[in-house]
């Protein structure tokens, strides 16, 4: 008898390793997306102030621009679980997408600091799911101890590698097309993503009915 369990259970776990799909695409995807959600805040907070004197405000009201990013960027990190559990991860992908297009539009569009800061918080929100999105994907969909320790390791370098181009890339926009193309480019930028966020892990729908029991005072509160 114990051999048969022993053949039994060599063949359960051959048979689990076999069936072992990651997502790929969904990981790239979202890699880009966590690059996205790095390297474009960092490019604002450095053009601060060619967007406070675009607005005509002071450097310390432009300086509630970054705030309102950084306040929506940690409610986004917050929400984010809530929304891949109850919508599934490949729908909570494009609404982050969509969101951060749609923000970083407003962004560009705004005529007044307070337009700019309902924008920038949005644009917080979204911002901040997309490099998290990636690191959900990785510790969701990944094996822990052999394919996660490399996702890990990836997830990492998405988000510090290309801290060194924002500076270069935010100082292009401004000089040679104005403030606002800091954020059309982010729109642009954000459009690939949309499109293929739609199509990754299309099969999973979610809870719903977490998104009606979840505490969203406290994470209001938190945020």
């Amino acid at each position: 008898m114990a051999p048969n369990l022993g053949t039994q259970g060599a063949s359960a776990m051959a048979s689990a390793a076999s069936q072992y799909r990651p997502p790929i695409a969904a990981l790239a995807i979202a890699g880009y997306g966590s690059v996205l959600g790095s390297v474009f805040p960092v490019m604002a907070v450095i053009s601060g102030a060619d967007i406070s004197g675009g607005l005509s405000v002071s450097s310390d009201s432009g300086a509630l621009v970054v705030t309102m990013q950084n306040v929506g960027a940690v409610a986004g990190i917050l929400g984010l679980p809530v929304f891949a559990a109850g919508i599934g991860r490949g729908r909570a992908m494009a609404l982050a997408g969509f969101g951060f297009t749609l923000a970083s539009v407003a962004c560009a569009l705004a005529p007044t600091l307070g337009w700019m800061l309902v924008a920038r918080f949005f644009h917080g929100v979204f911002g901040g799911a997309l490099p998290f999105m990636f690191m959900l994907l990785v510790m969701t969909s990944l094996r822990r101890g052999h394919d996660q320790f490399e996702g890990i390791s990836l997830f990492a370098a998405s988000t510090t590698l290309f801290f060194g181009l924002a500076a270069s890339l935010g100082g292009l926009l401004v000089d040679h097309f104005g403030w606002r193309w800091l954020f059309w480019a982010q729109a642009l930028a954000a459009l690939p993503y949309c499109l293929a966020a739609t199509c990754v892990l299309t099969a999973e729908k979610g809870r719903p009915e977490l998104l009606r029991t979840a505490d969203w005072a406290s994470y209001i509160l938190l945020s």
